[in-house]
């Protein structure tokens, strides 16, 4: 009897860069995170990457690229503390 073979769509890959200097912002304040960008988007430098907010809405702290990067992955979290990793680029 024949088997059912399944064929599957090759997708193309993302070439592949090797990061040597990444950057890994982490919170000041404890607060609400409400992240600007997403893995995998390209940032230039000066780009807000994200803002740590109070209860009631107020910025407490703006987080901005340091350097032209990738996002490499971010914190979903709604609630952060200090010291909580944010985001990391490079």
């Amino acid at each position: 009897r024949e088997r059912d073979v399944q064929k599957y769509e090759v997708l193309s890959c993302r070439e592949q860069r090797e990061i040597r200097d990444a950057v890994y912002l982490t919170s000041k304040d404890q607060g609400c995170w409400y992240p600007e960008v997403t893995p995998g988007a390209p940032v230039s430098r000066g780009t807000v990457l994200g803002t740590v907010r109070d209860i009631f809405g107020r910025a407490i702290d703006c987080y901005r690229a340091e350097k032209d990067g990738i996002i490499l992955y971010m914190t979903v979290s709604l609630a952060v503390k200090a010291g909580t990793p944010l985001v990391a680029y490079g």
